[in-house]
Order: C-alpha cells, then structure tokens, then sequence
C-alpha cells in the first residue's frame, strides 16, 4: 500500500522581496529549508531597513553640517574682503591736501625740503616725501608723546600715521596733517599712552612682547586668536571685532585707545 499525502491550495499572502514570496498559508507541508531561506530573507531585510534608516539619519547630518560650512565661508569671505580693503588702504597712502594751508605741487620726482624758518608750514603725507628740519622737530615731538618712530626728517606713512594717531588721541580731525592746531597740541606736555609702539598689520608681521600681551587679553576676553607674538591676519581680525564691540573705530589697529580698552580685561 503506498503512502498518500495530502496537499492543499497554495494561498499568497506575503510581501514579496527579491523576487520571493515571504509568507504562506494553507499547506500542509513546510519544508525546513523554505522556513530557513524565508527566516534568512526577512533577516537580510531587517538589516538593510536598519542601514537605510542609518543612511538617512546620516545624511541629514551632513547637510546640516554643509550648511555651517557655508555659513562660516561667507563669513570667512566677509572678513577677509575687509582686511583686504585695510592692506590697500594702509600700503597705499591717501593724498590730502591741506585746506587751510595748501602746499604748491612739487615738480615730479624732485624731492621737497622744508627748513624751519619763519611761521610754521603745514605738512602731509606727498609724492615725493617731503624732507627738512620741521619735520625732524615733529618727528622728536611725536616721540616726546612715546609714539614709535625713526627720526629721519622724512614725513613718509610711519609718521603720518602718528599724527592720525595723536590726533585722534587729541580730537583733532585726523587727516594726518600737521598743521598750527596739531602742532600746538604736539608742543604740550602731555603723555598720551604707555604703549611701546603702535601695533598694526603689516608685512613682515610686528612681532614682540607687546604683540604677545594684545594676544593674551585677547584670548581671556573670549576671542580665538594664536597667541605666538607675531601681529597677522588672525590677531588683526580679534582686534577689529574688539573694537566693534568696545565702540571704538573698527581699524585694526592698536593705538591709545584700544591699548586702553584692552588693559581694562587684563
């Protein structure tokens, strides 16, 4: 007598994936190997619903990582617009003109030289430089105000940018031209910093121990800034932002007033 066995209607009722179909109803036989490849599949399954859900979840957080990047760019771009504007500015001297007093132009590339005698004649920054004894006297003054400079008689960037300096310490219009009102306040008695020098970007970069002090009251007031005493880009950047927040005109440079600013956070 052989041996009957009994087979029922194959019915579909699960999701199909790879091509084959996950689950079965009404048989009354279920080989193992079919239960074990069917386990397999929904395990494989799971895993890459896992991976896909991980997938996603990371790469929501790479756009918004892209978009702080972004963000830091344009910021990074902004600033260095800035400086870039500073550099020109500062490597290429305005010309201005005196009003009250005006100079007659010089002859092109013929050197212009004053010498003390009568009233006193305005000076400014000019191509050529203007050469002379008034300006050794103006220069020695400076220095009696501790403002770091070469006497040389040369009235070049060095010393107009101390006259902008003292005058703005004076409030005096600071067009750096020495004219009577400037003189007479450069002839009084009064120290106006403790300063050793004045500190600017430049190139090469100041570098010094009070390059090194900026940088530490700068790193304890809260900015990030290389503390190595050498004046670059990224100190200039931390003094700018300084300055804006203390109210101070955002140049960049460390004069009396921002030296001021700075020793209140030491």
């Amino acid at each position: 007598m052989g041996m009957k066995r009994n087979f029922s209607v194959l019915v579909i009722t699960g999701p199909l994936v790879g091509g084959l179909l996950l689950s079965l109803s009404g048989c009354d036989y279920w080989p193992p190997a079919l239960q074990t490849e069917i386990d397999t599949l929904r395990a494989e399954l799971n895993d890459a619903l896992d991976d896909r859900q991980q997938l996603d979840q990371t790469f929501a957080e790479l756009k918004l990582a892209h978009a702080s990047l972004q963000h830091t760019v344009a910021e990074k771009d902004r600033e260095n617009h800035a400086l870039s504007l500073r550099l020109s500015a500062q490597f290429q001297p305005a010309h201005r003109p005196s009003q009250a007093n005006p100079a007659p132009h010089p002859v092109a590339n013929a050197p212009r030289t004053f010498v003390t005698k009568g009233p006193f004649t305005s000076l400014q920054l000019e191509h050529p430089h203007l050469r002379g004894s008034q300006i050794v006297q103006v220069q020695r003054l400076l220095r009696r105000h501790r403002l770091p400079l070469n006497i040389d008689g040369i009235y070049g960037p060095d010393t107009a940018a101390a006259v902008r300096w003292f005058q703005r310490k004076h409030d005096l219009p600071a067009d750096g031209v020495v004219g009577p009102t400037t003189y007479r306040a450069l002839r009084g008695t009064e120290k106006t910093a403790r300063l050793v020098r004045q500190l600017r970007l430049s190139r090469p970069p100041l570098a010094g121990q009070d390059v090194l002090i900026v940088q530490r009251t700068l790193r304890r007031a809260g900015y990030r800034v290389r503390v190595d005493g050498h004046f670059g880009p990224e100190t200039d950047v931390a003094i700018t932002r300084f300055q804006r927040k203390h109210g101070i005109e955002p140049d960049g440079m460390v004069g009396p007033q921002t030296w001021a600013a700075l020793m209140l956070k030491r």
